[in-house]
């Protein structure tokens, strides 16, 4: 399960050529009972940090072109501000795919999120360390 974090557009659709997070890729489990959902964890190590405040997209799909797996969706629309993609494979089977296309409004995905908290440490920086930095 290969994860992804792209740009979207100012209509929230997912701009799949602007790739903020490259994997990691994480080996399915077999399930130990059939029917039932197993977690599948993200930790990143540092934390993730995106550019800016505003809408991303995040996709999960096969690390290779004969795999696959299904997600749990929920469709009362549990997250009101956000939207289940799709995508189609590119020809050569790599990246995240193209052509997004929507279920709909109604459907999300069930999962959740852990932000970083007070007690995450970072770094402190002088001034022009930090300018150094980004230029």
């Amino acid at each position: 399960m290969h994860l992804y974090v792209t740009k979207t557009d100012s209509s929230g659709r997912p701009l799949p050529d602007q790739v903020i997070q490259d994997g990691p890729a994480l080996v399915i489990p077999v399930a130990q009972e059939e029917g039932k959902p197993i977690e599948i964890r993200y930790d990143f190590d540092p934390p993730l940090q995106l550019p800016a405040p505003g809408k991303y997209w995040f996709a999960i799909k096969e690390d290779w072109c004969d795999a696959g797996f299904l997600l749990h969706a929920s469709k009362t629309n549990p997250y009101p501000d956000g939207e289940a993609w799709m995508t189609s494979p590119d020809l050569r089977c790599i990246g995240v795919g193209g052509s997004p296309g929507s279920f709909g409004g109604d459907y999300d995905l069930i999962f959740t999120l852990e932000f970083c908290t007070d007690g995450t440490p970072n770094q402190t920086r002088t001034w022009g360390s930090l300018k150094a930095h980004y230029r």
